[in-house]
């Protein structure tokens, strides 16, 4: 529970743990004393609502409450054994909108995690019309768009945030040009998404989420799709769009990724604020302003909500999603869903609690990971044909009753046979054969070339290994004596 307090950054400018936030920071220094005792609890609060018959319907919905601490570390406090489910409000009781009403004393006192839609609900304030944006408020950017009969409010306008700099012109806002694929640049796009080896447990196979004619990219989960815009969308892109059009939108995605990094610096973050602006109004010249609701304007405050917040990691809402899904599966009464899942979260609590007392028992905290290099064997003797062995053999069960004789005999048999040896120089009577004294003496160790490895948790083949297979797991990189990296691979 001191965890926080113990495990600050020594570095200034880096931001690696939720301590290092400037909400946490401004917290500490508005409230002095509960900042003394470091084992106060600091708690997070997240809200959603779900369908609990695992259905898209709306006629149903329940909203759970969910507490988790953040005095645990970073790699405990966002696991599903460190979340507190404190309120299951059932439909037709649920509040709906209004649920802010009832949750008014914990969010004002409590960090909540919410999604954007679920935002308005937790605070009463509207996530659509003039006013959706929280921090812009009244000067959220905004015109009307009409478009086959409907109105709506596209967030369009962000030259506003433009900083002058010497030599440079203002950016004029012109008409948007429409630019499309042709039919056969969305096949190449495909077969380059199907062909890509990214390394071992990083991303779900894409060879399966290609359609067959290879013009559609179908299934992907939410990780996926993180991993498509940081990663592949840049690289893919690049070469069926001018460089015009594809250029803001790689930089888009490399935002996206230096902002999910898990260690930022407050510089990075400061020239992100910077350079968003700049691909915003990039984007507005390429898209249409039908495009840029709510959601799109929202990401011209990332870089700051970075900075304010910390690492996004210990503040996203995907862990709390994959745990509501997992109240789903509770419900086994369609009648009473609550009382299901009540029963099922008190059930998965006394588990959890009593697997941590029976390390004998394989369960999913003392499970091994999956890329765990297993223990050094030791050597074992297995010349049951040679009756000299058989004689050592019976002195060691007789002398050590209660040791294990496939661990123990060996270092046992050595140290005799050694012995033994060298009482031979000086007595004649006591002598060991050549062939015990070389069984005794071990195997040779001789170098042995193997054709993978796992270094901190990431499994490694060589390259002639890395061909037959649809991952890449052969290519390293290394600093060298000039602070550059260098790329390879494992041969």
């Amino acid at each position: 529970m001191i965890w926080h307090a113990t495990g600050k950054c020594t570095k200034p400018g880096k931001m690696q743990r939720p301590v290092d936030g400037r909400a946490w920071k401004n917290f500490d220094t508005k409230y002095p004393n509960f900042t003394k005792e470091p084992r106060n609890v600091r708690l997070g609060l997240t809200a959603d609502g779900f369908n609990p018959f695992g259905n898209l319907s709306q006629a149903y919905i329940m909203w759970s409450v969910i507490l988790t601490t953040y005095n645990l570390p970073s790699w405990l406090c966002m696991k599903e054994s460190s979340f507190i489910l404190t309120l299951l409000i059932p439909s037709p009781k649920s509040s709906s909108k209004d649920i802010y009403v009832y949750l008014r004393p914990l969010i004002q006192d409590l960090k909540t995690i919410n999604d954007f839609p679920d935002r308005s609900s937790l605070s009463g304030w509207s996530g659509q019309g003039y006013k959706a944006c929280l921090i812009c408020n009244e000067d959220t950017p905004s015109i009307r768009v009409h478009r086959q009969g409907k109105t709506r409010l596209a967030k369009v306008g962000h030259s506003k945030w433009l900083v002058a700099r010497p030599n440079q012109k203002r950016k004029v806002l012109e008409a948007s040009v429409c630019v499309f694929f042709h039919i056969r640049e969305p096949k190449k796009f495909s077969q380059f998404i199907k062909g890509v080896k990214l390394p071992d447990g990083f991303i779900s196979c894409f060879k399966h989420k290609v359609t067959d004619n290879d013009t559609n990219i179908t299934g992907l989960k939410s990780h996926d799709c993180h991993i498509m815009m940081q990663h592949l969308l840049p690289y893919g892109l690049q070469n069926y769009l001018p460089d015009k059009i594809a250029k803001p939108i790689i930089e888009l995605c490399s935002l996206f990724k230096k902002i999910f990094f898990a260690t930022l610096m407050e510089d990075d973050m400061l020239k992100a604020q910077i350079k968003v602006v700049d691909i915003m109004c990039d984007l507005e010249l390429i898209y249409p302003p039908a495009l840029f609701d709510i959601l799109i304007h929202l990401i011209i405050h990332l870089p700051l909500e970075a900075l304010e917040g910390r690492p996004i990691r210990p503040r996203w809402m995907f862990p709390f999603e994959r745990y509501m899904n997992k109240l789903k599966g509770y419900v086994r009464n369609k009648v009473k869903p609550k009382g299901s899942i009540a029963e099922g979260y008190v059930a998965e609590e006394a588990m959890t609690f009593s697997s941590h007392y029976f390390w004998d028992v394989s369960t999913k905290f003392n499970r091994s990971n999956r890329n765990v290099d297993p223990p050094p064997q030791r050597v074992s003797f297995r010349c049951s044909n040679r009756p000299e062995i058989d004689t050592y053999r019976s002195e060691f069960k007789s002398l050590f009753p209660k040791k294990d004789m496939k661990k123990e005999f060996p270092d046992w048999f050595g140290s005799q046979i050694h012995q033994h040896h060298v009482d031979s120089d000086k007595d004649p009577e006591v002598c060991t054969t050549s062939e015990l004294f070389a069984l005794a003496c071990r195997p040779t160790w001789t170098p042995i070339s193997i054709n993978s490895c796992v270094v901190d948790g990431v499994r490694y083949v060589v390259h002639s290994r890395d061909e037959r297979r649809t991952t890449q797991n052969s290519g390293i990189c290394s600093p060298g004596p000039d602070v550059e990296m260098y790329y390879g691979q494992l041969q």
